[in-house]
């Protein structure tokens, strides 16, 4: 009786471990996303024509793509401000910063 109830407490606690782990795996995951669309808002810089759809993207994720009358020619010319690259690449580096703080991308084990 007292090995089964130990056993259940023990399978209790891996399995604990497991969920924190894999939230922490999924969060890790969102945030190389997240990288990935600034990263490649931040190459479409400077191209002609309209912004990129990772440009639209972040555009919309910070609140700026959310007018009905704005155009994807005028939310291209947010894009073509300095200002831009700066705010992307405050985003890369603030995210990359977050990525080490959680440490590297577990394997999960077979």
């Amino acid at each position: 009786m007292e090995l089964e109830v130990h056993e259940h407490m023990h399978n209790a606690k891996l399995n604990k471990q497991s969920s924190l782990g894999g939230r922490r795996i999924r969060e890790q995951v969102r945030i190389f996303k997240e990288v990935g669309t600034l990263r490649a808002a931040l190459i479409s810089v400077g191209k002609p024509g309209q912004a990129s759809a990772a440009a639209m993207q972040c555009l919309a994720e910070f609140g700026i793509y959310q007018d009905p009358q704005m155009t994807p020619q005028e939310a291209h010319h947010v894009t073509l401000c300095p200002q831009w690259k700066i705010v992307l690449n405050a985003m890369i580096e603030s995210l990359q910063n977050e990525l080490q703080c959680k440490g590297p991308l577990e394997q999960q084990r077979g």
